[in-house]
C-alpha cells in the first residue's frame, strides 16, 4: 500500500536550505528551528515594496505580510543564527505579476485570488536563488505539510496539523519542483507553540494571530485602480436583485466592488442595507445583490485543481474544502 510520509531529515549530511525571512515571528522561528536542526542555514529577504516611500499602512494593504519591511532586523536575526543574509529586489516583477493582475482583476469583475499568485512568486524566486546559491532545499514559515510517496516517487502538498492556521491553500497550485525542494518546518505545529518559541527570542513580532491578506481595504485598491487606469474602464451601470432581477438603483463603477462585498458606495443610487453582492457581470456591467439572510450555495465548483497521480479523478472522492465569499 501506497504511504504519504514527511519528507526525512537529511540534517545529519550537512544539507543547506535558504530561508525566505521577513522579519515575521514564522519566519524567524523557521530559521531559529532549522539552525537548531544543524542545517547549514542561509536566509533571503524579498522586497516587494519601495522602502522610500515608507508608508507602513499603504506597504502593508498592498504587500500584506509576505514582503520584507524590516530589512535592519532580519539582517540582525540572520547573523545572530549565524547565518549569511541576502536580499532580492522583486518590486518590478510584483507589480507586473500581482498588482496588475489585481487592477485587471477589478476592472473586469473577476474573482481572483492575489495571494496565491504572490505565494507562487514567493516560492518561484526562492527556488531560483536556492538554486543559485547552490542550497539543496529552501524552506518558510508556511502553516501546511509536504509529504513524499515512496512507491509513487511523487511529492504532495497537505494542510497543517493545525487547521486553524493552516496555509496550504496558499502553496496549493506549486510544481513538484517546488515541492521536492520545500521544507516546512512550522507544518506539524499550532501557532501557540511557535508563539511559545519566539518568546525565548529577543525579538519584538507583531500579532500574527489574525490572519492578514493583502488588498483587503477596498479604499485603498480602488485608489490603485484609479491611479492605474483610464475613465473609459470604470464602467457604471445597474444594481439587480440575484433572486428577481429587480433593478435596485445604479452603481458608480464596477471595480468599486467585489465578490461578497457589504458596503456600497456613498454615490450609489440605492438603498442596500443588508445586501452582498454575489456576482459581478462585465459584459453587461451589473453587479447583483442579495440579502445576506437569503444567501445560500447550492454546489460549489472546485477551479484549478492539482491532483497528486495517485488519486483517481474519475471517480467521486472526499474532500476538505474552505472558502470565503
Amino acid at each position: 500500500m501506497s504511504q504519504n510520509t514527511p519528507i526525512p531529515n537529511q540534517a545529519t549530511e550537512k544539507k543547506t536550505v535558504l530561508i525566505g525571512m521577513n522579519g515575521s515571528m514564522d519566519s524567524t522561528v523557521t530559521a531559529y528551528l532549522l539552525t537548531k536542526q544543524e542545517y547549514k542555514c542561509m536566509g533571503l529577504g524579498v522586497l516587494f515594496a519601495d522602502e522610500a516611500k515608507n508608508d507602513k499602512k499603504l506597504d502593508q494593504n498592498l504587500f500584506g505580510i509576505c514582503n520584507l519591511f524590516d530589512l535592519e532586523q532580519t539582517k540582525q536575526i540572520c547573523q545572530e543564527l549565524s547565518m549569511p543574509f541576502y536580499a532580492v529586489n522583486a518590486r518590478e516583477i510584483y507589480k507586473s505579476e500581482v498588482i496588475d493582475y489585481v487592477i485587471n482583476g477589478r476592472l473586469q469583475g473577476r474573482k481572483f485570488s492575489n495571494c496565491i499568485r504572490c505565494s507562487n512568486l514567493l516560492m518561484g524566486i526562492l527556488l531560483e536563488k536556492a538554486n543559485l546559491l547552490g542550497a539543496d532545499f529552501f524552506a518558510t514559515g508556511h502553516y501546511a505539510k509536504v509529504a513524499y510517496n515512496k512507491d509513487s516517487n511523487e511529492y504532495s502538498l497537505h494542510a497543517s496539523s493545525d487547521l486553524l492556521d493552516d496555509q496550504s491553500y496558499l502553496l496549493s497550485t506549486l510544481s513538484t519542483k517546488h515541492l521536492s525542494k520545500l521544507i516546512l518546518p512550522l507544518g506539524d505545529m499550532r501557532k501557540q507553540e511557535v508563539i511559545k518559541i519566539s518568546k525565548l527570542l529577543k525579538y519584538k513580532f507583531k500579532d500574527t494571530r489574525k490572519k492578514t491578506f493583502c488588498f483587503e481595504q477596498d479604499q485603498i485598491v480602488v485608489e490603485l485602480v484609479e491611479k492605474n487606469s483610464t475613465e473609459e474602464f470604470w464602467f457604471k451601470g445597474d444594481i439587480v436583485a440575484f433572486e428577481n432581477k429587480d433593478v435596485l438603483g445604479e452603481h458608480q463603477g464596477l471595480y468599486k466592488y467585489k465578490h461578497g462585498q457589504v458596503k456600497f458606495a456613498a454615490g450609489d443610487d440605492s438603498s442596500l442595507k443588508n445586501h452582498k453582492v454575489v456576482m459581478l457581470d462585465a459584459s453587461s456591467r451589473k453587479i447583483f445583490v442579495d440579502k445576506e439572510k437569503n444567501f445560500k450555495v447550492d454546489y460549489c465548483e472546485i477551479a484549478k485543481f492539482t491532483p497528486i497521480n495517485v488519486l483517481d479523478i474519475s471517480r467521486p472522492f472526499k474532500a476538505y474544502v474552505q472558502w470565503s465569499m
